[in-house]
């Protein structure tokens, strides 16, 4: 984390060569981890988690004491600096300064400071260019347009300018707008020649906080909610006060059964895999019928070793106790589903709804049961419901609502979602990627380029982005400017087919006719492959079908040899093997069932192959290495726990 504030804040080195040294600001980094700290207890995935929200607030509340004060003394500093300051000098310290304001999400005094920048040095493209970034934080759309205009007016050259008034081309002069697409253009050939060669991440943020708190969705559990939207306005010192007096009533704190000794020994258990030690620590708990927490991580428990009516009967319990207990309603409503009851799973979260519903959790565990469903519009709509309540992982969240807009064919309503996306996640070509293609399906070329452009700004070796950029030129009848890309893309990526044959088309148009004709032929050869990976992939199906008919008929030693054919001709696929390590099991074969459940681990099979090889250990008599392969699978459930705050 550290390296990723010093990269944020490098911006903000001495305004002037010869200037009085500055006191150091603290970077907000105290701050961000109590927050991510808390973040992560709040969802309380095991049940101990309550002792460390105290904590994580009391290092958040004293991070932010500490920027405040660093930030006044930047600020006294600065006053230092201006009193007969030069007008250069001038400009860049109080943009410096603005910048701070900024990230500390103090608006209005960062506005003030760079209109006072922009009075002393009608040109000062960074000032203008942070001006945009902080109107259009505020929705001011028109105005943050023309604040990008005359930051790329002041630098003609910037691509990063030039494609900030693109963004905002309906509330800028036509004219300007072509400019600010010939400067892309311009960018574009630079690009082709080889003038970047690596990644890096141009288009910069004003919200540390949201940067840095990573890119898995995480959802506000219901209790925390308003404080999770101070963070989100900036309101950091009453989000700490709205998150205390919550945490007043949480039960991962409140509940006696959370500071016990026998909630201490049994979440160590299950930490490491050993459930029936679990178990009796909280069987032996004198309070365990009276407490709420003791039933939810005893749901938990039996949950973990796939005893779901069990689990069913302990969260039941819990939810009787204390019904407004969201995380033990989410961990039934996960279990159900673990267990095949999907419309028992889905009436939970419904349920959960009326009693509490501002849960954006249930919304978007509603969500996740819906898209494996196939039930498209039901997922998406659960999605958008939760998207306010996201405190982390915006980006990925949006873009899941994206995919979800683009597989109903609303292709507006995708763009827009990727938008949001790359609001949280500026510096992720793939997601501009996507937003390209989207463009492209409802005809605007224009916006579609200026993403591709973008995305090579961050990968100048995208094969696909100078692939869409070659497209989009030769569509345009920009033979010379196509032919340049296209040629770049198969350069990157040799066996990219499709660019291949756009590149003989830009290739014949110039008239370079044999050229065009080794491209094609290329193209044929390419085909030719294409056609034989096909033939592979129909025989490994006729093969696994086959495969399926002789389990089925409990024909084992045929299917054990139909298995391992396709082992044969796909030896890298997991699922083959755990496919053949069932058929062994069910032939009895156990040590052989063994060997190809360890191999499908080792090739990145799905964690839960832990269970049926810890199973297996035990009837093979190793009970050392089934307690271990069950400590791996609990160690994979970290992620997957019915919990408080990440979503699925």
């Amino acid at each position: 984390m550290g390296h990723l504030f010093q990269r944020l804040l490098a911006s903000g080195a001495c305004a002037a060569v010869l200037c009085v040294p500055r006191v150091a600001i603290a970077q907000p980094r105290s701050f961000i981890e109590g927050l991510s700290e808390f973040t992560v207890a709040v969802a309380g995935t095991y049940g101990d988690e309550g002792a460390r929200i105290g904590p994580a607030l009391d290092k958040m509340a004293g991070g932010l004491a500490a920027w405040d004060r660093d930030l006044a003394g930047f600020e006294a500093q600065c006053a230092m600096e201006l009193r007969g300051a030069a007008p250069a000098v001038a400009v860049r310290v109080r943009t410096d300064l603005a910048r701070r304001y900024a990230e500390r999400g103090r608006f209005a005094d960062a506005l003030r400071e760079l209109d006072a920048a922009i009075s002393v040095d009608p040109l000062a493209s960074p000032a203008y260019f942070l001006r945009g970034q902080l109107l259009e934080t505020s929705s001011r759309d028109t105005e943050a347009g023309e604040a990008f205009r005359l930051a790329w007016v002041a630098s003609t050259r910037d691509p990063i300018a030039a494609y900030h008034v693109l963004r905002h081309a309906a509330t800028v002069d036509g004219q300007d707008v072509r400019g600010a697409r010939d400067t892309l253009i311009a960018a574009h050939r630079r690009l082709v020649d080889g003038a970047a060669l690596q990644k890096s991440a141009p288009f910069s943020s004003i919200d540390l906080v949201q940067q840095a708190m990573g890119d898995a969705p995480v959802v506000a559990p219901v209790i925390y909610r308003q404080g999770y939207a101070r963070i989100a306005r900036g309101e950091y010192g009453e989000a700490i006060a709205e998150f205390r007096r919550a945490a007043a009533t949480d039960p991962l704190i409140v509940d006696p059964f959370s500071r016990s000794s026998s909630m201490t020994q049994a979440v160590m258990a299950l930490r490491q895999g050993r459930t029936a030690e679990a178990r009796s620590s909280l069987e032996r708990f004198d309070g365990l019928r009276d407490s709420s927490e003791a039933q939810r991580v005893l749901g938990l428990v039996y949950w973990t070793d796939a005893q779901y009516d069990k689990s069913v009967e302990a969260l039941t319990t819990a939810i009787q106790k204390n019904p407004r207990d969201e995380r033990s309603r989410l961990a039934l409503s996960r279990v159900l589903s673990s267990a095949g009851r999907g419309s028992d799973a889905e009436r939970a979260l419904h349920e959960m709804l009326q009693i509490l519903p501002d849960s954006a959790l249930a919304h978007a565990w509603l969500a996740a049961g819906y898209e494996d469903a196939g039930r498209v519009a039901d997922a998406r709509q659960e999605f958008e419901i939760a998207a306010d309540s996201v405190t982390a992982g915006r980006g990925a969240f949006f873009a899941s609502i994206a995919r979800l807009a683009a597989a109903a064919g609303d292709y507006p309503g995708a763009i827009d979602a990727l938008l949001h996306s790359i609001a949280a996640r500026p510096n992720d070509a793939e997601i501009r990627k996507r937003l390209a293609r989207a463009l492209l399906q409802q005809d605007r070329a224009d916006e579609a380029f200026r993403e591709l452009i973008a995305a090579l700004l961050i990968d100048p070796l995208d094969a696909g982005a100078h692939f869409g950029v070659g497209q989009i030129h030769l569509n345009a009848g920009r033979n010379e400017d196509a032919e340049a890309a296209l040629r770049r893309a198969v350069q990157l990526s040799p066996g990219y087919t499709e660019a291949r044959y756009a590149l003989a088309t830009a290739l014949s148009r110039l008239g370079r006719g044999d050229e065009a004709a080794q491209e094609f032929d290329r193209v044929e050869q390419a085909q030719r492959l294409e056609i034989a990976d096909r033939r592979l992939a129909l025989t490994l199906a006729t093969i696994t079908e086959e495969a399926a008919v002789r389990t089925a008929e409990g024909n084992y030693d045929r299917a054990a040899t139909l298995w391992r054919q396709a082992i044969e001709r796909e030896p890298g696929r997991p699922s083959h093997h755990l496919d053949l390590a069932a058929v062994l099991t069910s032939a009895g074969r156990i040590d052989m069932a063994i060997e190809q459940y360890e191999i499908a681990l080792r090739l990145g099979a799905d964690p839960g192959a832990y269970r049926q090889l810890a199973d297996l250990y035990s009837r093979a008599g190793r009970a050392d290495d089934a307690s271990r392969a069950r400590a791996s699978y609990t160690r994979a459930l970290q992620g997957r726990v019915p919990n408080g705050g990440v979503a699925p």
